[in-house]
């Protein structure tokens, strides 16, 4: 019996989910440590998105849906009764799609579209209120989203949502600090995204560890939430560190880079370094808890980095880009055909004790 079929049979009360894991680890243990129907590969990182055509077919049916609400709103001049009616209509489709069908893509899409439609009405309430200050308006659309998506999880139980709470929750507390202790929140505004960014990885890390084998739901919760935590721990790093002035000119920074100042400053060669550095200590973290997800946040700031080096290195005019471009295509296939064999080789090299047994295993892929 394949992992699907489990899930199914739990979904339709057949089975218990205590049940389901006991098959799995039997499966396992009876087919040498890896499910029946299924080839032995090393660090796959799966997540599920599409089961078959119809969660595409669906999935442009949905998008289509909401481009009609977007256009109608035009029309109709009233954002409340287009806001309202997309999230009833996100609910309701959710309760065939995500709940009764469980379609992968279009739970993301109906997911996304519940607590954006919340969000809208949010604004709309606030927009009325002409002297709320800023941060005490974002407070409330950020609590709104996040209080969204806490409900929408507890009914669909769908993984991205947890990720949407914890992007609302942060927002809530940076604009809370904000509206509270304005001053200092402005500066110390790295290190709040810094620590938001820790809480979200070790969120992230707590499904993950409950599910090395990255067989069941938690898998799919830590993959969203990686990429949420990712971006807030490089940019504040990046930023709180080196906020420079030939970096502001290149990298986004938060709005509030000017009053946060920076702690380090270097210039050219030596801030592209740096920042290389601070990629390199991301990928073999990424490398320890098997998640490449990590790896997307780091590659703006290594493109950029890349970039200073062959500007100051180039021989002729106009190459910069194009090495830039091809440096990076070059490391991200590399990095993704030989995944395997850095995990085998780098993670063994690190003390990890009793945490290396709650982390996926280190495989070797078989040949055909």
């Amino acid at each position: 019996m394949l992992d699907h079929d489990l899930d199914a049979a739990v979904t339709a009360g057949v089975i218990g989910r205590e049940q389901a894991d006991a098959l799995r680890a039997f499966q396992r243990a009876r087919h040498g440590g890896a499910p029946a129907g299924t080839a032995l590969e090393a660090d796959e990182e799966k997540f599920r998105i599409l089961g078959g055509f119809n969660d595409i077919l669906v999935a442009i049916g949905l998008l289509l849906l909401i481009a009609a609400l977007f256009s109608a709103s035009a029309v109709i001049a009233s954002g409340l009764v287009i806001a309202i009616l997309a999230a009833v209509m996100a609910w309701g489709l959710a309760e065939l799609f995500t709940r009764r069908l469980r379609l992968a893509l279009p739970a993301i899409i109906l997911a996304v579209m519940f607590v954006g439609a919340v969000v809208w009405l949010a604004v709309i309430a606030i927009s009325g209120t002409a002297d709320d200050p800023t941060a005490r308006a974002l407070a409330a659309v950020a609590g709104a989203g996040a209080v969204a998506a806490g409900l929408h999880y507890a009914r669909f139980r769908v993984p991205i949502d947890v990720a949407l709470a914890m992007c609302g929750l942060v927002a809530l507390v940076i604009s809370l600090l904000l509206a509270a202790f304005p001053d200092l929140a402005r500066r110390l505004i790295f290190a709040i995204t810094l620590a938001a960014g820790l809480g979200v990885f070790a969120l992230a890390m707590r499904f993950d560890l409950a599910d090395p084998l990255r067989r069941s739901r938690n898998a799919d919760t830590a993959f969203w939430l990686h990429l949420v935590a990712a971006p807030l721990i490089v940019h504040s790093v990046v930023a709180g560190l080196f906020g420079g002035e030939s970096l502001r000119g290149s990298v986004l920074f938060a709005l509030f880079a000017d009053e946060a100042g920076s702690l380090i400053h270097l210039d050219g060669a030596q801030l592209a370094l740096a920042i290389l550095a601070i990629v390199v200590v991301l990928f073999i973290v990424a490398l320890v808890i098997d998640r490449r997800a990590l790896l997307v946040s780091g590659l703006t700031y290594a493109g950029y980095s890349l970039w200073v080096l062959f500007h100051d290195l180039a021989w002729r005019d106009g190459i910069t880009l194009p090495a830039t471009l091809f440096a990076l295509a070059l490391l991200v296939l590399g990095v993704s055909a030989g995944w395997s064999g850095l995990r085998a080789t780098i993670v063994p090299l690190f003390p990890l004790g009793r945490w290396r047994a709650s982390l996926p295993p280190l495989r070797q892929r078989t040949r055909p």
